[in-house]
């Protein structure tokens, strides 16, 4: 058991007709415990203490090529991944909802 968090963020450096080039910095952490303060209000999980807990922490900061369309995976401890997508719009064009890649 573990509470597993992932905290990052991903800028496009470069686009061409095919494919973006993608700055990608996360930050994963597994443990007994996650708090976390937002807008004033306090959050807090927490494992019981007689269980034995998964513990990790990993940090990726890579550039990934991304073609249009395609999904790429980037693997985490424990069997989780995080999902990349890069889709190209032309000036204009309105963005699909986010639920369009859902199921990647």
């Amino acid at each position: 058991m573990g509470i597993g968090v992932i905290d990052g963020t991903a800028e496009i450096i470069s686009a061409s007709s095919t494919s973006a080039t993608v700055a990608i910095n996360l930050n994963c952490q597994v443990g007994r415990s996650y708090s976390l303060n937002a807008n004033g209000q306090q959050f807090k999980q927490e494992g019981s203490p007689d269980v034995q807990v998964l513990q990790a922490h990993q940090v990726i900061a890579k550039k990934i090529e991304v073609a249009y369309g395609e999904v790429v995976h980037l693997p985490l401890p424990f069997g989780v991944d995080v999902a990349l997508r890069a889709q190209k719009y032309l000036a204009g064009e309105m963005m699909p909802e986010r639920s369009v890649c859902q199921w990647y």
